[in-house]
């Protein structure tokens, strides 16, 4: 899946060499996942002076191996869906992490639960992404200002802002499942403001609930993989949170979450992230 550039208004890409790169470029990727699919591995390095006219030649060839060997490899591809919940902190210089480290060439369909209040470039996000949908209404939330807070640091309206994105956006997901009957071999609850370091391993999907280690209090709350069914409680902690703080749990968001999801089998695993809100870590 290719960016279109043009969303992009720097002036390094006026110029007609940067446009030939950005060909050139496209013309590799075309080439990469179309010899990927079934196997063979090329050693192509991006060339200059490689002409337009053999960059064809070799698409047209591969596409033909491809078409002989696609039913003898048996090529399967995940179906993911990624729900993403309020901000859409530096969209636009996520996308290539979350595709190369989340993604990784599978079939994948975006969520997106946001407010209007936040005032983001929804129509670019929709350019980039291609979401399957984006819910901007506004947030019903319950009466939060009896609860005491722990310190400034922990906002009581981001908190629940976040779990009640969450759990809407899972809504979507499930709406798009009754409509299509499509099925998701995976899902992943992700914070658009969140840089991935490591490659994810799908595989782990299989353990049940899955969600990174972390050395705070609590359980992390930026990140989760699972089944639809496995995923299920962690996308739907905002039903609990209420009840959780008449009883007097501490209005934190990842100690809410650790009581919301006591008795539960989760599986935890390190996972290198970090939150990127400026200009400052994108490589």
């Amino acid at each position: 899946m290719m960016i279109n550039m043009s969303c992009y208004p720097m002036a390094s890409l006026r110029s007609a060499g940067a446009k030939r790169r950005i060909r050139y470029c496209e013309y590799y990727q075309i080439l990469y996942y179309t010899t990927r699919l079934h196997g063979i591995v090329l050693d192509l390095f991006i060339k200059p002076s490689l002409s337009h006219q053999t960059f064809i030649r070799l698409y047209l060839f591969y596409q033909i191996l491809y078409h002989v060997f696609k039913d003898i490899y048996k090529i399967h591809h995940m179906n993911i869906a990624i729900i993403f919940s309020g901000r859409i902190y530096k969209f636009a210089n996520h996308y290539n992490n979350i595709m190369d480290n989340l993604v990784q060439d599978n079939n994948v369909d975006f969520f997106l639960s946001h407010s209007p209040e936040l005032d983001e470039d929804l129509d670019l996000f929709y350019e980039i992404y291609n979401p399957v949908s984006i819910c901007n209404e506004p947030l019903e939330l319950f009466d939060y200002t009896k609860y005491p807070v722990p310190d400034l640091e922990h906002r009581p309206h981001n908190i629940l802002s976040m779990y009640y994105n969450r759990r809407r956006g899972f809504q979507a997901l499930n709406n798009h499942i009754q409509k299509t009957g499509k099925i998701y071999d995976a899902v992943i609850s992700h914070r658009l403001d969140l840089f991935c370091f490591d490659t994810l391993d799908l595989s782990l999907v299989n353990n049940g609930l899955c969600i990174p280690t972390c050395h705070a209090r609590g359980i992390f709350d930026q990140f989760a993989l699972g089944t639809v069914d496995t995923i299920q409680p962690y996308m739907n902690v905002y039903n609990h949170i209420q009840t959780l703080l008449e009883n007097r749990v501490t209005f934190n968001s990842e100690v809410l979450l650790e009581y919301a999801l006591k008795g539960l089998h989760i599986f935890r695993f390190p996972f290198h992230t970090r939150i990127i809100r400026n200009g400052y870590g994108y490589f």
